[in-house]
């Protein structure tokens, strides 16, 4: 290869980087969240907390009842809008304290 072919190589290479580090902090602007949600996604926490206990005692044992209770409690939000981040696993905790 010519030395010309090794410098845009080098440039090309060089772009791709920036442009990767560039899109990860538009979209995790956190970058503490990224580590964290590849964690989860490999090892979710699925314990229940004292918090999610609470909840659960509350519950009725009727599947529909639950849903509802659900529905009326917890409302919808786009990862972005909640917790700041493109894409969020969040424990059960945290959507209780969202």
């Amino acid at each position: 290869m010519s030395s010309r072919n090794l410098n845009v190589n080098r440039i090309l290479r060089r772009k791709k980087a920036v442009a990767t580090i560039w899109i990860l902090l538009i979209l995790f602007p956190n970058p503490t969240l990224l580590p964290l949600n590849v964690y989860r996604f490999f090892e979710m926490p699925t314990r229940p907390t004292n918090d999610l206990q609470l909840v659960a005692d509350l519950l009725p044992a009727n599947a529909t009842a639950i849903e509802r209770y659900v529905d009326s409690h917890i409302q919808y939000a786009y990862d972005f809008q909640a917790y700041g981040a493109v894409w969020y696993l969040p424990t059960p905790s945290d959507v209780l304290k969202a």
